[in-house]
């Protein structure tokens, strides 16, 4: 995990992971932003799960994702925040919105992403950059 940048009420990392168990948040318990850059034509069902499980239980309340299938994100992200609550009625505080970016360039998206309109969202807008590589890292 690399960090970025650190400006007003802003934080910034890099992580490159290869499976769901490598995610790991830098922010604690706060909330957090995340944008998700899939390369992988290849995600088995079971490994979107897990990391969309672990997104939400470490704070992430605006996964975005972009790159291959990235709409495909949506459902397995929002599950995991409905089943939250067992009346399928999580509270507000807790609210998770899930976006795609298909069409866009990857430098329209980091515009997007960076932009300051996500402050209104979370009171503390640190972002994540995710990165989902599709080889096995020489380690």
């Amino acid at each position: 995990m690399e960090h970025l940048v650190k400006t007003t009420g802003h934080d910034l990392w890099f992580e490159e992971i290869f499976s769901p168990d490598e995610f790991v948040s830098p922010f604690g318990d706060d909330d957090y932003v995340l944008l998700l850059v899939n390369d992988r034509t290849d995600v088995p069902d079971p490994e979107q799960k897990n990391l969309s499980e672990r997104l939400i239980a470490t704070g992430c309340r605006y996964p975005c994702s972009f790159g291959f299938e990235c709409s495909s994100w949506d459902d397995p992200i929002d599950y995991p925040y409905i089943f939250s609550d067992r009346n399928l009625d999580p509270p507000n505080d807790r609210f998770v919105m899930t976006t795609g970016y298909e069409g866009e360039t990857i430098e329209e998206v980091a515009t997007i992403y960076a932009g300051t309109r996500y402050s209104m969202i979370l009171s503390r807008p640190d972002f994540q950059f995710c990165f989902w590589e599709s080889t096995t890292p020489s380690r």
